[in-house]
């Protein structure tokens, strides 16, 4: 029952279902679509580490250990600081001609909400709770990234060794999605932690569709 409902809020939450991706998709927006998506994203990616290291710790389970290890691992370049994927992220955002310090703190941004709930969730609520949001979190942004990535490219706004952070993320965070639903699966003991994680989940992925729904793409359009 648990596993069918998270399966139906992915659904549900696919960006490709989302507008405002589609557009910047197709290409057909200005650069400053993807600024405001780069400046906002940014915090997000600066975190994420820190996300699946408070998981790691909560975790008694070897097995679940070992694939959130596995995925840090990855989002830590192989330990090649060069490829972290932070710092890939942060590559894209100068390619832009945005400063490494140009990220979006106020308050009442969809993506702080967002940001904020993730942190909430993996730092302060229990393990099942937080692999839940991360699954969702895996299993849309590998076509997050693809339709990102489409559109800029499209439109040559940036070079390709520029989007390698997509490129990856495209293609690893299928694989991570279904390693997360492994690990809920052996952390959710009962009916009621399956009700609490599919719960944390909907909730996030509201917030997530908040902030892409956010993206200003409609005075960015151009024919």
């Amino acid at each position: 029952m648990g596993i069918n409902s998270l399966e139906k809020i992915a659904d549900n939450s696919d960006p490709r279902h989302i507008e405002a991706l589609n557009i910047m998709s197709s290409g057909k927006v200005e650069k400053h679509a993807y600024a405001y998506f780069a400046k906002h994203y940014h915090p997000i990616a600066k975190i994420f580490q820190q996300l699946l290291a408070a998981l790691i710790s909560k975790s008694d389970n070897e097995e679940v250990r070992i694939i959130l290890v596995e995925n840090l691992y990855e989002e830590c370049g192989n330990l090649d600081i060069s490829k972290s994927h932070v710092e890939l992220f942060s590559r894209f955002v100068r390619s832009l001609g945005l400063s490494d310090k140009d990220t979006v703190t106020s308050e009442d941004q969809s993506s702080v909400l967002y940001l904020e709930n993730l942190k909430h969730i993996c730092f302060n609520e229990p393990i099942h709770k937080g692999l839940a949001v991360l699954y969702i979190f895996e299993k849309t942004f590998c076509h997050i990234c693809k339709m990102i990535s489409d559109g800029l490219r499209k439109q040559r706004l940036v070079t390709d060794d520029n989007l390698e952070f997509f490129d990856i993320h495209a293609v690893v965070d299928v694989k991570h999605s279904e390693q997360l639903m492994q690990a809920l699966s052996m952390e959710c003991v009962d009916d009621e932690s399956w009700g609490e994680a599919v719960e944390a989940a909907a909730e996030n992925a509201s917030l997530m569709h908040a902030f892409y729904n956010s993206i200003p793409v409609v005075d960015a359009c151009y024919t």
